[in-house]
Order: structure tokens, then sequence, then C-alpha cells
């Protein structure tokens, strides 16, 4: 979904029960194809429930106009 609108995302790990999702753009993003932030963090929600047998690590999401 991220890659069609030339998106990647780099994952660390932010300590203990902490994930940090950052969106990157590369030179072609489409910036009004970025979901808003609370859409995204749903989707991160959802696929990290689905795949965890455990709770789900709280999600600092940054965005590239975070950075700016």
């Amino acid at each position: 979904m991220l890659a069609a609108d030339d998106y990647h995302v780099a994952l660390s790990d932010g300590g203990t029960g902490v994930l940090i999702a950052e969106i990157v753009a590369g030179p072609q993003a489409c910036a009004e194809c970025l979901v808003p932030k609370p859409m995204m963090r749903g989707y991160f929600d959802k696929a990290l429930r689905e795949a965890l047998a455990t709770d789900v690590p709280e999600v600092r999401l940054i965005y590239p106009a975070d950075r700016a």
C-alpha cells in the first residue's frame, strides 16, 4: 500500500513495549496519498494484533512532516 505511493516503513525498537515506525518518503512520494496518522496507527494495531500472541506494543508513528 505505501510502496505504490513511494513510501516505505523503517521499524526500530523504542525500548520496552514500544515500536518506532517511521514512514519515509521517496523522491516520487504522493503527499496527498498518505493517510492520516490515526488511520495508519489503526493499520499497525490490527496487523500487530493478528501477528502477535501477546499485547500489542505502543506504536510511535513518525511521518515525513514530523522530520521537517
